[in-house]
């Protein structure tokens, strides 16, 4: 009973000897746009794979799509009330349109409570089979996978599984089994709750329908069968702490040794109304167009340049703050030169490719660029140990700006030595790899 038949599932060969690390990334909700909140896990979690391997580790990009939930009743209800499938289907922005009818449903929620228990009564019928409910479903399941996956291929990012909440149903009966037997489960007004450190937490509610939490536990308990994972991260923002608290307590008071492996990396979330992925990714391209004459020497044709300035732009911004702190976005998505931004470094990275390297240069490097070079495993290293992207792009900053001072310094060109600053860029086309951001061709 699901949609996900034509998307890359689970299908990663694993060698035993492999240290093996999970990242829980992205997980956008299905009919509604993809979130600032959604993106920046998708950045933050492909850098620390892309750096992990680079590490020596194996690891298994999980996109776990919220496709089931209470929520998802309200939706279909708002369409059966006030959509139409072949406008929504024909909708330039056809999630933006589903979101709608969802505020709809609020709306009119005001003045009818009754569409609580109807929708409630819809989530019910799509879980206990009823075939015309499952059919709306997967069309909204279907319609939403497009969508994140213009997005994803826009970025470049890829998955090595792709799994709806809804794939985890026959793990949540063996996982309610095995709370039921639990000595801290009991019922409370027709609800199965597990009592955990003085706390009543809600496992199963009164429609005998699984929770986000439950289905979050049975998520975890298949990802250790299927992977036997050293660690699983989890890139999900910090307002869910509390909820990652309760999923590790949880597994271990079930007597899940693994739970102790699993480790949540959050984030801020902006503090500004967030704009959709489409939307910010077309503000990125809508650049001064000068820029690209930047790169006149470039062999990359002028909409490549374009794309890979926007697409790069959006990363690097989003990974330059650190996990905890938050930001505006404003204007800090448009392409800039000035140093500091991600422009800057591309172009000295596509200058320094055409200067020439003598052979046998014997001039002195420049100190403070050595070390500045040689600090490159150790800030790898601290991004490894705090899960935190930010420290790279300080880093990548600081070494741009040290290398274009002494290749840009005319009276002094003629004693730089051009092997120190060839392995600068070197060292910054790696950085920017890790990222997921492309150079351009010189």
């Amino acid at each position: 009973m699901n949609s996900y038949d034509l998307l890359k599932k689970d299908s990663l060969i694993i060698n035993e000897h492999d240290p093996i690390i999970t990242i829980d990334m992205s997980s956008p909700n299905i009919a509604k746009p993809m979130s600032m909140e959604h993106l920046r896990s998708t950045l933050i979690g492909n850098t620390l794979s892309n750096l992990l391997t680079k590490q020596g580790y194996k690891t298994v990009k999980i996109n776990h799509i919220g496709d089931w939930g209470y929520h998802l009743g309200k939706i279909l209800l708002a369409i059966d009330r006030w959509g139409d499938r072949k406008q929504i289907e024909s909708d330039p922005q056809p999630l933006q349109a589903l979101d709608e009818l969802y505020r709809e449903y609020f709306r009119r929620l005001q003045f009818n409570p009754y569409l609580e228990e109807e929708s409630a009564q819809l989530f019910g019928r799509l879980t206990y089979g009823d075939e015309t409910i499952i059919e709306q479903w997967q069309w909204l399941v279907r319609l939403s996978l497009e969508h994140f996956s213009q997005i994803y291929e826009t970025l470049g990012i890829s998955f090595d599984s792709i799994r709806g909440e809804s794939c985890y149903q026959p793990v949540v009966k063996k996982t309610l089994e095995r709370m039921r037997q639990a000595k801290e489960s009991h019922m409370k007004d027709g609800a199965l709750l597990l009592t955990i450190e003085g706390e009543d937490i809600r496992i199963l509610d009164q429609l005998e329908l699984s929770t986000y939490l439950t289905r979050d536990l049975a998520a975890a308990i298949h990802r250790y069968e299927t992977y036997q994972f050293d660690r699983a991260l989890y890139v999900v923002a910090q307002e869910q702490t509390e909820h990652f608290q309760q999923l590790t307590t949880i597994l271990g008071t079930l007597n899940y040794s693994w739970a102790t492996d699993i480790v949540h990396v959050p984030f801020s979330s902006l503090t500004t109304p967030q704009p959709t992925v489409p939307h910010l990714l077309k503000e990125a391209k809508n650049m001064d167009l000068s820029l690209l004459d930047t790169f006149r020497e470039a062999t990359d044709s002028r909409e490549t340049i374009r794309s890979k300035l926007a697409v790069g732009t959006i990363i690097y911004t989003m990974l330059s703050y650190q996990n905890g702190e938050s930001f505006q976005l404003e204007n800090a998505v448009q392409p800039s030169m000035k140093p500091g931004h991600l422009g800057y470094i591309l172009r000295l990275i596509n200058e320094v490719s055409r200067a020439e390297q003598a052979e046998g240069e014997k001039e002195e490097a420049p100190e403070a660029l050595t070390q500045c070079i040689n600090r490159y495993p150790a800030t790898i290293q601290t991004v490894q140990d705090t899960y935190d992207p930010s420290h790279l792009t300080h880093y990548l900053n600081e070494l741009s700006q040290l290398t274009s001072k002494y290749f840009y310094n005319k009276a002094e060109h003629d004693k730089i030595n051009m092997t120190v600053i060839h392995k600068s860029t070197q060292v910054l086309t790696d950085g920017l790899a890790l990222m997921g951001i492309k150079t351009i061709n010189g």
